[in-house]
């Protein structure tokens, strides 16, 4: 009987979650700790889709990685080469238009 795989869906939004997480705690303390630091943190956590769809499966993540095959192993390096260059842009500026 062939194994069921389980795709890489949930863990490539775990990963944009993740980053999106460090970038925005990287963007809000460049100034230093400041008390508002912390509204501005559970706005943004209100206001992007990202972190929901970030936990919303990630109890599926751990069977998605014991079934991980080199093709969407590929799959999740090239999507952090991506996560990482969309936050080097977002907090330099760097590449943007």
């Amino acid at each position: 009987m062939p194994v069921k795989k389980h795709g890489i869906d949930e863990t490539k939004e775990l990963m944009t979650g993740v980053f999106a997480l460090a970038t925005m705690f990287i963007d809000v303390f460049k100034d230093g700790v400041q008390f508002m630091d912390a509204v501005t943190i559970v706005r943004r956590l209100m206001d992007d889709p990202r972190y929901v769809e970030a936990i919303k499966g990630i109890e599926k993540v751990p069977a998605e990685a014991m079934d991980i095959d080199g093709e969407e192993f590929w799959d999740l390096l090239k999507h952090g080469m991506t996560l990482s260059e969309d936050m080097v842009r977002e907090l330099t500026g760097y590449g943007k238009q």
